[in-house]
Order: structure tokens, then C-alpha cells, then sequence
């Protein structure tokens, strides 16, 4: 049975390039000591088209994740399209592989189907005058009928193998980092769906909020490593999958928390900065806003 160990939503050039870094390297000892397979990675590595420092970054931390297993990646909505091939060209103790679209990769007694993000973009330039949500349902429809016979021809070859999804995609009534559902957003997978095509497990990017779905709990979003914005909530995790017991392990990285105080003109902002709590040991950063009638003037504070 596989061990494969999950990390999402790095969103690197996106200004919290340190808190990442912070979170990936808490992330290569936990690995290690866990002993994984494999490492996968459902998309999202840039925030938008890399910068030569992002890339610089993300060589660094792939290639310390490819000195513990393999590592498995997908491209993501954020990512531009080629902007990740070239890190699977570096030479590291283990392989990187990057999948721009579809693949199958087995991995002991498991298969992975990794599929990147999609859209229906050609289907809908091809269907002129269907309406958006017709064009939602149907390549939903067509994607899932995709998916269920990749899974009916892999069992032809080996039918005891587990099948299990790699993919960036949205599901249905997933929780944005509000808490707040996503209903209709686009082309997207009922809760049960992937279940019902044959899958046990499905390993996702796209949400930043750790979630699972299913009777079983094995289809899940391990959410970003780190606050991508100021409120987000500072709980982050890497996520083990065991296959042999069918276990999700969590486990919480130390974090920085963000958050923002909007404060009147009287306050001192310093005072208020030194009074907040740490989280998790490290530092906290406050972005301040003080208004004064028409003028704003706005301050980045640290605390060690």
C-alpha cells in the first residue's frame, strides 16, 4: 500500500513567499519521518505568471521535497500554462513530474489519475447560444463520464489497484475560506460523484480551507500551507493518505497570522500591535490603517 503525502495552494508571487517557504520546510521532516511514497501537489504553485525570483523559490523547495519521494504535480487555474515544465528538468535524488492535462500514475498497488484544471472554454466557443449554466452541467457531465472509464479501463489491467484522484477542481458546496459555500461556480463535482465513478480517494487543489467530503472523508482539500490574506484564518496543514487503513493524518504547521485593526485617530498604533497574542511561536504582522478625515496613512508593523 502507498504512503503519499499532500500540500496545495502555494500561490508563490503572490507577497507571502516567506510564509510558504516557512510551512514547505516543516513540511520535508514530517515527510521523511513518515517514510512517503509519493508527494502530491494538485496546483496552484504560482499565483499568477512566475517572476525569476518565484521560480527561484520554488526550485529550492520542490527540489527539497524530491530529496524525500517523487513528487506528482498539476497544473492549477493560477498557473500559467508551460510555467511549471521546467522543474521537472531538474536533477534531484527522486523525479518531478509536472502534468499539464491528464496522466496516469501508478505508484505500488495504487493508480493516480491526475487531471489538471479545466475549463469549457472549447466546448462553449463550439456550443454558440447555450446558456452558461447549460455549459456548466454538461462539461461537468462529459468529465465525470471521462473519469469513470479511465477508472473501468485501469481495472481491466489490474483489478484489485485503488484508484485515487489528483486533480484542481471545485466541488460542489465547497467552503471558500469564509466559511461560505460555492454554489454554481463554474464546471464542478457533486460531493458523492467521484465516489460513484470508482475512486477511493481524491486529493484536491483550488480551496484553501482544509475540508473532506464523502461518507469515507478520504476525498478532501488539504488547503494553502499558509494565510494567504490578512484574516485569514492561521490553521494550515500538510495531509499524510495512508492507503493501507484508509487514515488521513493532519498535521498543523506554525504559521504567521495576519489580520488588520482599523483605528481611529486618537490610538497608538504601536500599542495596540505590542499587545496582540502570538500564534504558534512566530511573529505577527499587523497591517494598520488610521484614518484622519480625508487623509489615510497606513503602517506594516512586526512583532517578534
Amino acid at each position: 500500500m502507498a504512503i503519499i503525502a499532500c500540500t496545495a495552494d502555494w500561490h508563490l508571487c503572490a507577497g507571502m513567499d516567506e510564509d510558504i517557504t516557512a510551512s514547505v520546510s516543516q513540511m520535508v521532516p514530517t515527510f521523511k519521518d513518515k517514510n512517503v511514497d509519493l508527494i502530491a501537489i494538485p496546483g496552484d504553485l504560482f499565483d499568477r505568471k512566475s517572476t525569476p525570483e518565484g521560480r527561484n523559490i520554488l526550485r529550492a523547495l520542490i527540489i527539497s521535497l524530491a530529496d524525500v519521494a517523487p513528487v506528482v504535480i498539476c497544473r492549477g487555474n493560477h498557473d500559467q500554462e508551460g510555467d511549471l515544465n521546467i522543474f521537472g528538468h531538474l536533477k534531484t535524488k527522486h523525479p518531478i513530474n509536472i502534468y499539464e492535462y491528464s496522466a496516469i500514475v501508478r505508484i505500488k498497488d495504487c493508480v493516480l489519475h491526475i487531471l489538471s484544471w479545466f475549463t469549457k472554454s472549447t466546448w462553449q466557443a463550439a456550443n454558440i447560444g447555450v446558456s452558461k449554466e447549460a455549459g456548466d452541467y454538461t462539461v461537468s457531465q462529459l468529465a465525470l463520464q471521462y473519469l469513470r472509464n479511465a477508472v473501468m479501463v485501469e481495472r481491466e489491467k489490474n483489478p484489485n489497484a485503488k484508484h485515487i484522484l489528483v486533480s484542481h477542481l471545485l466541488i460542489n458546496g465547497a467552503l471558500a475560506e469564509s466559511h461560505q459555500p460555492l454554489i454554481g461556480e463554474g464546471v464542478t463535482f457533486g460531493r458523492y460523484d467521484l465516489a460513484e465513478c470508482g475512486f477511493t480517494a481524491g486529493i484536491f487543489g483550488h480551496i484553501h480551507l482544509r475540508q473532506t467530503f464523502g461518507d469515507s472523508g478520504l476525498f478532501f482539500y488539504p488547503g494553502s500551507p499558509a494565510a494567504l490574506n490578512y484574516g485569514e484564518h492561521p490553521e494550515k496543514y500538510c495531509v499524510i493518505l495512508d492507503t493501507s487503513d484508509g487514515s488521513l493524518e493532519w498535521h498543523q504547521l506554525k504559521t504567521i497570522d495576519r489580520f488588520s485593526l482599523d483605528l481611529d485617530s486618537q490610538t497608538k498604533w504601536t500599542t495596540i500591535v505590542e499587545n496582540q497574542p502570538r500564534i504558534c511561536g512566530a511573529r505577527v504582522r499587523a497591517l494598520l490603517k488610521i484614518e484622519e478625515g480625508a487623509n489615510v496613512a497606513e503602517a506594516k508593523a512586526e512583532v517578534e
